[in-house]
């Protein structure tokens, strides 16, 4: 079995395989296992000499998923503690995103690319809300109030703009479905 260790005490709190590339894959990070403290984007690929790192991206916040682009190859999306939602180039030499979507109020703890239309994303927070967005818009394209602390959206891989996000309020959870 192939691994990789994160140097610095980062612990991987997503993994996410490249729909473009068979052998990349990316890891969103944390240091202190994301209570607080910086986070770290990996880019790794396998090779016959095990798993190397081609890249990674520091963060002043914990990183809690990744997401790849349907649309673009070497983009890369990241959910953050600070609330934000981060927007990578693989291809590109600087460590700094190529666009900042900042409307959360609480952490950012999912992020999702749409697999059918392929030209939105969706982002779910412990702030009650599931966003949807498109990459070259600042501004979130939707809402969707869940009103209470949202861990996990997921696009349908074959309904054009079904969603499910998970939630958690007092004493239960629950998963809502939008379209």
């Amino acid at each position: 079995m192939l691994e990789f260790r994160m140097q610095g005490g980062y612990q991987g709190y997503a993994v996410k395989y490249s729909p473009f590339f068979d052998n990349r894959l990316a890891v969103a990070a944390s240091a202190n296992y994301g209570l607080v403290g910086n986070g770290r984007l990996f880019v790794l690929e396998l090779t016959p000499n095990g798993i190397q790192c081609l890249k990674w991206y520091p963060t002043q916040d914990a990183l809690y998923d990744v997401a790849h682009s349907e649309v673009h190859s070497n983009h890369l999306l990241t959910s953050s503690g600070d609330g934000s939602l981060r927007l990578y180039d693989a291809s590109l030499d600087p460590q700094y995103p190529i666009a900042t979507f900042q409307e959360h109020t609480r952490e950012a703890f999912s992020c999702s690319w749409n697999l059918t239309s392929k030209a939105t994303f969706a982002s779910s927070s412990w702030d009650g809300n599931v966003k949807i967005w498109n990459p070259e818009r600042q501004q979130s394209l939707l809402t969707l109030p869940t009103h209470s602390c949202t861990y996990s959206t997921q696009w349908s891989p074959h309904t054009d703009g079904l969603l499910s996000a998970s939630s958690k309020s007092l004493g239960s959870s629950h998963t809502s479905f939008s379209k």
